[in-house]
């Protein structure tokens, strides 16, 4: 399905891209191509949803934010789209996911709060609880972080 050139970008893209002013016309080397050449190529495969987007990720410890706490809530069926919508517009954010109800388990949607501190997110979850109206929620504080990396699917694995 990729030939040799559609490779070395899709492997360039899940490296990352440089931060420098043409960082398309550094894959496009590797790949052998034009840097124009290697742009139409990004847009065929995002058009193609081949890819879906691509994205900075910031490393929010170096940013100062040291606390994370998933927020699971039991937000009723009728309200979930609401407050999902609510709460992803909080920039301490990062995650929010509506789930099924599982057995045991009441909650159905998840949500990632970062903040410099556990104060700082017990704040805003209690200002994100007050603006949906809901009060039945549970707080499960980031331990220890064990893995943080990304699926290859081009490179030396392949």
């Amino acid at each position: 399905m990729f030939n040799r050139e559609d490779k070395i970008i899709l492997e360039c893209l899940q490296e990352g891209l440089e931060i420098i002013e043409r960082p398309y016309e550094v894959i496009a080397e590797k790949a052998g191509l034009s840097e124009d050449e290697t742009i139409e190529r990004v847009r065929y495969f995002k058009d193609e949803g081949i890819i879906r987007s691509l994205k900075a990720v910031l490393n929010h410890k170096l940013l100062g934010y040291n606390s994370n706490v998933m927020v699971v809530w039991k937000i009723p069926v009728e309200k979930v789209y609401f407050a999902g919508k609510v709460i992803a517009n909080f920039k301490e954010v990062s995650h929010c996911y509506e789930r099924e109800v599982v057995e045991g388990w009441k909650y159905n949607l998840f949500t990632m709060v970062h903040g410099k501190n556990a104060v700082d997110c017990i704040k805003v979850i209690e200002e994100i609880s007050q603006e949906i109206g809901i009060k039945d929620y549970e707080m499960l504080f980031t331990e220890e972080e064990y893995k943080k990396s990304y699926m290859r699917y081009f490179g030396e694995e392949s």
